[in-house]
């Protein structure tokens, strides 16, 4: 009888301990401003629109003063951004991530507007090294250390034909809450790499943290039945990236379901960052498949698998995504798009981004 009273206390204690555990490691939290944002698609070139040319991909970043803080009118803001790319996983190209950075400065309240052909309304930028990836920008101080700023919002356009034009919400991460506002962001450093890395793991002097489990709507394929045909892709990235250096593939499971609850299990992988047709995945995500128009997406926890030969950390990775459908009177054409973000479980999942 003492053991099983004993065995009853010690879990009591345990449980009384989840909440002071997970109040040491802060979630980020989407629909408030953060220190850093991330903008997880982009697409290079320019679309003709009304016979203006415009770039297919036209991302908004804007500041504001901090929850709780008196800013100075015209305070500058300083930026440095990254452009991130996707590896291949053909070995000839080693599973490499490009990444190019740049500096963007602003004040508050400003707005900038930047595009991936090396055009932003502050001047000349970076372009990125590959024609579809994310970018990830983050306030930092005049040295160049990030710093605690919950100020960045923002917005991306996407144009994928002259009259196909969509947006999506930026991500935004905010500091650690304990931190005062300006004070540095403590960097780690990749065990392998050397690298500087920024930490998304919720603890002391660091970024929140971000999960690594998507669900979310579909509309599933239809390119042979008229009069509206239609394609769908998702796209999917994770911050557990080493800057130009090969990287572990991130694996993730999923289920697609019908409108009335019926599973189509599939998987899909990729190094760093990916735009793919549902039906790709699974040649059956198509509407006379399915037998509705209409779905919705569970993935599994993404993972990174060790390859051989790579460096790289393994286990639980994060994972942010979109998706994004087309619409049109051909097979082929876009008409119309449109964007939505999945959701998350809301279980962190620690990591860290290597810095060229």
């Amino acid at each position: 009888m003492y053991s099983i009273i004993r065995a009853m206390k010690y879990a009591w204690i345990a449980i009384l301990l989840v909440p002071t555990l997970a109040a040491a490691q802060a979630l980020s939290n989407s629909q408030e401003p953060g220190s850093l944002i991330v903008f997880p698609y982009f697409t290079t070139g320019t679309v003709t629109a009304d016979t203006a040319v415009l770039p297919a991909t036209e991302i908004h970043i804007g500041v504001k003063c901090p929850n709780g803080v008196i800013c100075p009118e015209n305070e500058p803001i300083k930026l440095n951004a990254h452009w991130v790319c996707p590896g291949s996983e053909r070995p000839q190209s080693s599973f490499v991530c490009k990444e190019s950075d740049f500096v963007l400065f602003t004040t508050i309240n400003g707005k900038i507007t930047l595009n991936p052909n090396g055009q932003s309304s502050v001047g000349n930028i970076g372009v990125p090294p590959c024609k579809h990836g994310y970018l990830v920008a983050f306030v930092v101080n005049s040295v160049d250390q990030p710093i605690k700023f919950d100020g960045l919002f923002g917005d991306a356009v996407v144009r994928l034909s002259g009259g196909a034009v969509s947006a999506y919400d930026g991500v935004p991460v905010q500091a650690d809450p304990a931190l005062a506002n300006g004070a540095p962001i403590s960097l780690g450093t990749d065990p392998f790499t050397r690298q500087s890395t920024l930490l998304f793991d919720g603890a002391a002097g660091h970024y929140t943290a971000l999960t690594g489990q998507l669900t979310g709507d579909v509309k599933f394929d239809n390119t042979t039945v008229s009069p509206l045909y239609n394609t769908t892709s998702v796209v999917f990235l994770t911050l557990d990236v080493q800057s130009n250096f090969p990287n572990n593939p991130t694996f993730v499971p999923l289920t697609f379901y019908n409108a009335n609850q019926a599973p189509t299990s599939t998987s899909t992988n990729f190094v760093c960052w990916q735009s793919i047709d549902i039906a790709r995945l699974n040649a059956g995500l198509n509407q006379t498949s399915q037998t509705t128009a209409e779905g919705s997406f569970v993935s599994g926890p993404a993972a990174k698998v060790g390859i051989s030969g790579i460096n790289d950390t393994t286990g639980p990775a994060t994972l942010l995504g979109l998706v994004i459908t087309t619409e049109g009177g051909t097979p082929t054409s876009i008409e119309r798009e449109y964007i939505t973000a999945p959701f998350n479980n809301s279980i962190l999942v620690p990591t860290f981004f290597a810095l060229d």
